[in-house]
This record gives structure tokens, sequence and C-alpha cells, in this order.
């Protein structure tokens, strides 16, 4: 997931992320779907930025970013998209 968030600033600008700087976590919200009365919580992940890698993330007018992080196994894939 760091590399992935490494391409993504590298191909906006000359940044170099710091890895220590850039943590992984999931958010938890409630929505009640289709107008029923039970509610599904969801778990996405979200990206959350420190120190110099935040400041860079500012500085190059990242507004919003996505992640998806899947794996199978051994094997696991990120993708991140940052929104100016």
């Amino acid at each position: 997931m760091k590399e992935a968030v490494c391409k993504a600033i590298g191909a906006r600008g000359r940044a170099v992320p710091r890895f220590p700087e850039i943590s992984l976590g999931v958010s938890s919200s409630s929505s009640s779907s289709n107008g029923g009365g039970g509610g599904e919580t969801s778990r996405a992940p979200v990206l959350t930025f420190f120190g110099q890698t935040g400041a860079d993330i500012v500085a190059l007018g990242v507004r919003r970013h996505h992640v998806s992080v899947s794996h199978d196994g051994d094997l696991a894939i990120a993708n991140v998209i940052l929104e100016s």
C-alpha cells in the first residue's frame, strides 16, 4: 500500500514520501440500505499522512484520496488515487 502511495505522489511531482509517515486504517460507519430498519457496518480503508509527507500532500493540492486493498494468501495489491 505504501508503494502505491509513493507511485501516486511521484506521478504528481517531486515529493518523496517517507514510509513511516503513511498509515493505513479503517473507517467504521453505519448505514441503512433499501429503507430497511437494520444498519450495515462498512469498514473502508483510510490513509493518514504525517510529517513531511503530510505537508507534501497538501503542497501538491491533494484534496481527497482513495485506497483499495485486496489480498489472497501471501499476495496483496493496493491502488491509491489522489484527487486535487
